[in-house]
């Protein structure tokens, strides 16, 4: 290295230096305009961060979910002009719920059953369950206004529409709504149950007349039928069909007023169903298909027992002519088994031809009745008790949560 090159890195180096040792440190107002302006900045932010970005909103905020549901309901009672529905149920899952600025966003599944009620209980009218997602206007924190109410295009841009509008890590779950439908079932059966509680209190009347007796009874003699009581010298024979029942089947059922024996007449051929020892015989007849083969079948109830008082739920298949009792599922260490209920009766309503509610009942007066014997009584409803359901076309019993 020669002398020059030696000459310039010093004089760079010192020259460096003497720039350090010169540096000034900038005016206190400098560094508090500086501050002021990052505080202003981040409050800006703090204060509206949905303006730039959007924030997740807890799927269980209750004003939330209370403003989906009256949504949907207000949604039902404006699309469908059906007045034959009395009561509308919903039920839903909130997938996701976003908010950007002062509107947030929710992304659910919705189930909404339309009922009407008829002589079985409870009928399901028709509904749907479906991905939906809802625009709100939010202001403060209590009040949620409605902006958009979106619900798939139908046929082939269903998928299409779904994977449009619902965020990337959703459309799995918005297509698959199947996974939420037991929760979402449940959930519109209690609200139906609830109203049909608090604005119905009818009385279950099994109601017997002699129409078509001498017709069975004159069946009975021509076949053989050695099974009608005899223990009673007065036991008179009732026909008790609920009207629903012939009309669907073309079965009858008649009762003894005094023994409480009851019988099918079907196909031209004569069947025992229940047991009337003792107790009251058949009480409530509802039309089920829990085989789900199209083909009307019956669940009943009956009671028996003099001084062990027993009430019990029967199913009778018109297909094969079998008389079965349903499977009786643990609930916990203990066994659901409604026979258990001493002097009570039983009181079926129905949701879905494969869905019953029991209900705890008492027999009580009727003015309608001249005569308050086996074949005309009268029910009141008491509590709920289980529910009678399928399960791969096993008839199973369950305890209700």
């Amino acid at each position: 290295m020669n002398k020059i090159d030696i000459w310039d890195r010093d004089h760079r180096f010192w020259t460096r230096v003497k720039n350090v040792l010169n540096f000034r440190k900038p005016k206190a107002w400098v560094l508090l305009a500086t501050l002021l302006l990052c505080i202003v900045v981040i409050f800006m932010i703090a204060a509206n961060p949905a303006d730039k970005l959007s924030e997740y909103v807890s799927n269980d905020d209750s004003t939330l979910n209370e403003a989906i549901r009256q949504a949907v309901l207000s949604e039902i009672e404006k699309t469908y002009n059906d007045p034959e529905h009395e009561f509308v149920a919903e039920a839903h899952t909130v997938l996701k719920a976003m908010a950007s600025g002062n509107q947030v966003t929710a992304y659910a599944v919705v189930l909404e059953q339309r009922y009407s009620f008829n002589d079985q209980g409870v009928g399901h009218y028709s509904g749907s369950h479906m991905p939906v997602a809802l625009t709100f206007q939010k202001s403060g924190h209590q009040t949620y206004r409605l902006l958009e109410y979106w619900i798939p295009e139908e046929g082939t841009s269903y998928g299409k529409s779904i994977n449009r509008k619902f965020p990337e890590d959703l459309v799995d779950k918005a297509i698959n709504v199947q996974q939420y439908i037991d929760e979402h079932e449940k959930a519109c059966n209690e609200q139906v149950l609830d109203y049909y509680e608090s604005s119905y209190n009818p009385l279950h009347v099994l109601t017997g007349s002699q129409d078509h007796v001498v017709e069975f009874l004159h069946l009975a003699s021509d076949i053989g039928f050695d099974k009608l009581p005899r223990m009673y010298p007065d036991d008179t024979c009732y026909n008790v069909t609920p009207q629903y029942v012939f009309d669907q089947t073309g079965c009858r059922i008649f009762k003894y007023s005094q023994s409480c024996e009851s019988f099918l007449q079907a196909d031209g051929r004569i069947y025992s169903i229940g047991i009337g020892f003792g107790g009251l015989g058949l009480t409530d007849i509802q039309l089920c298909d829990f085989d789900r083969n199209g083909q009307a079948d019956l669940l009943y109830t009956f009671s028996a027992g003099s001084g062990l008082h027993i009430s019990q739920i029967n199913h009778f298949n018109l297909t094969t002519k079998e008389e079965t009792r349903p499977v009786y599922l643990p609930a916990g260490d203990q066994e659901v088994d409604v026979s258990a209920n001493m002097m009570n009766e039983l009181y079926l309503v129905k949701l879905a031809d494969d869905h019953f509610v029991v209900y705890t009942a008492e027999r009580v007066a009727n003015p309608a009745f001249e005569n308050q014997h086996f074949a005309q009584i009268s029910l009141l409803r008491k509590d709920r008790q289980v529910e009678v359901s399928s399960d791969n076309e096993a008839i199973i019993i369950m305890a209700l949560d």
